[in-house]
């Protein structure tokens, strides 16, 4: 059983906004390792963005709604579909649900699942394996993004090979992400309690 909220087998993308290069991130990831695992992929957002095109719903209650994407399309969840997602889940949650919802998507994989997630606030509630946040390189992160990225493992910029090239970046071992570490913008591993982190609120910035 997990505690402390901990996810080995969860890879959690965030960033410093719109346009920064998670998407294309995790689709890469997505389509390196597709063919030797089962990978998930979840994204998750606090607004409603109205049609849902062609995402089924699957699950409502309170203030969020998970629907299974089941379609290529523009969207983000559509486009994990196309790099070769086995199961793509939309996410729509306020900051209380956001756990609930999360957990609520978690218990529908399988323990050899791999899981890629896009999240803004995600990262405050979970220990996943490995957190990257992504940014442009002169971007002026906010304060409520700063927290976030100060416990991320990696900063990673938008114009950088490993974009491109997640092998760069990552690995799979023994069913769970595993960070390659370098010199380059590391920060304490999400797995430990970053200095000055004063635990998991259930809120998202």
């Amino acid at each position: 059983m997990l505690s402390n909220n901990v996810f080995p087998n969860v890879l959690l993308i965030t960033g410093s906004g719109r346009e920064r290069g998670k998407t294309m991130l995790a689709c890469n990831i997505i389509s390196l390792w597709k063919k030797n695992h089962d990978l998930v992929a979840i994204k998750i957002s606090a607004h409603n963005h109205g049609d849902p095109g062609s995402k089924n719903l699957i699950h409502r209650s309170g203030a969020y709604s998970i629907w299974e994407e089941k379609g290529i399309s523009s969207k983000d969840s559509g486009r994990f579909i196309e790099a070769g997602a086995m199961k793509v889940f939309y996410i729509e949650a306020h900051d209380q649900e956001l756990l609930e919802a999360f957990r609520f998507i978690y218990g529908l994989c399988s323990e050899k699942s791999m899981i890629v997630c896009e999240s803004g606030g995600l990262g405050r509630l979970i220990k996943p394996a490995v957190m990257f946040f992504v940014q442009h390189e002169n971007d002026t992160v906010v304060t409520g993004k700063e927290a976030i990225r100060n416990i991320c493992d990696r900063i990673v910029y938008s114009s950088s090979p490993e974009i491109l090239d997640p092998s760069l970046l990552l690995e799979i071992a023994n069913h769970r992400w595993k960070l390659l570490r370098d010199d380059r913008d590391a920060i304490p591993s999400t797995l430990q309690d970053p200095l000055g982190y004063s635990g998991f609120e259930n809120s998202s910035a």
